[in-house]
Formats: C-alpha cells, structure tokens, sequence
C-alpha cells in the first residue's frame, strides 16, 4: 500500500491505488481480449487524461482560494495599497488608500 501512496496535494493517495487497478485490468483485458495492441495503451491514456482532468480541476480550486485569500487581506489591510504599472496606470486601490487619498477605486 506504501507504494500507492502520494504526497501530491492534488491526488489523494486513496485514489491512486484504485486507478492503478483499474489501469492494470483495462489494459489486461483488453490486450488479452484479441483486439489491436494499442487498445490496452488507449485504455491508459484515457484514465491518464482522467487523472489530469482531476489534478487540473483540483489546481484552479487551489488558485481561487488562494486569490480570494489574497484579495481578502488587500481589501482588509491598514496600510494603502496601489499597484501601478510601468506607464503609471492604477490597476488597483484598496479601501484604506481611497481613505489616506479621498478618492474610490470606482468611480
């Protein structure tokens, strides 16, 4: 079981060993089934796209908490927050610096 274990914060290792029984049996039985050889790796590919499918989806959960994270703390800070860029274009403002400046991010 040790060997079917993950430290992947996006694959639980309780998972991992199913997919690799049911990767194993697809693959067995459809290459010992008669049909073309590259049936077996199809059928591997296919719960490989499957895996991926599911660590993408668990990455863009992992983003968007981490953004409302983020904006939480912009949002909830103190201290006046602006992010400028290179031309001195105001991308953001946050509550405390529409207070220090007097004027709102959205007008």
């Amino acid at each position: 079981m040790a060997a079917f274990q993950s430290s992947s914060p996006f694959i639980p290792h309780t998972f991992l060993l199913p997919v690799a029984a049911i990767t194993g049996l697809m693959g067995f039985a459809v290459g010992h089934s008669g049909k073309s050889p590259w049936a077996g790796g199809l059928c591997v590919l296919v719960v490989l796209l499957a895996i991926a499918f599911f660590m993408a989806r668990a990455l863009m959960k992992r983003v968007k908490e981490s953004e409302t994270r983020a904006r939480l703390v912009f949002e909830n800070v103190v201290d006046g927050i602006m992010a400028i860029d290179d031309s001195g274009v105001i991308w953001s403002f946050n509550p405390a610096a529409e207070d220090i400046f007097g004027y709102r991010a959205y007008a």
